[in-house]
């Protein structure tokens, strides 16, 4: 739909998978921890409300099935998130970042086909950089995860699919 949509730190559940508010269901299981210091958690989510299947299922999403769509010159890019959610961010002008504050996210423009989506006001703090995807430079899959402190996974694909995570250890 486009719409940014509550995610599910701030849902109103009542010990529940419900949203009280919106009745959507709501689970994420978490599969694997990458300890060290950059921990990786692999989780998957359930969102009644989502209509895709990324691989897992109607309504499944996961956390390194995170990817960005540009969708045109003045059309904000879509961030589609590990909880399912799709979030608007807007084309960076000159200065090569925007920011959605709501979200409390910043994007920056490093090339046409190499983004990144940091915490809005800690640039520093944990990027994930998305690059263009096989043959379509529309679709921008998650390339690295990395902190300020040169921790990270980089993420190899063939044709698509995820084939390995790469540690900076």
């Amino acid at each position: 739909s486009g719409e940014t949509s509550q995610n599910n730190a701030n849902a109103v559940e009542g010990g529940e998978p419900i949203n009280l508010k919106t009745g959507e269901e709501r689970l994420t299981l978490v599969d694997a921890v990458l300890d060290g210091p950059l921990p990786l958690v692999m989780a998957r989510t359930y969102r009644s409300s989502n209509p895709k299947d990324f691989g897992l299922g109607h309504g499944w999403t996961h956390t390194l099935g995170e990817r960005l769509e540009y969708r045109g010159k003045d059309k904000p890019l879509h961030f589609h998130d590990a909880e399912g959610r799709v979030i608007a961010l807007p084309v960076p002008g000159k200065s090569g970042r925007s920011h959605n504050v709501a979200e409390r996210l910043s994007l920056t423009r490093i090339a046409d086909d190499h983004w990144i989506i940091s915490p809005y006001g800690a640039p520093k703090g944990v990027q994930k950089h998305f690059t263009a995807a096989g043959s379509s430079a529309n679709a921008l899959r998650l390339a690295e995860i990395r902190d300020g402190y040169g921790n990270g996974y980089r993420f190899h694909y063939i044709e698509e699919r995820l084939i390995c995570v790469e540690s900076s250890l």
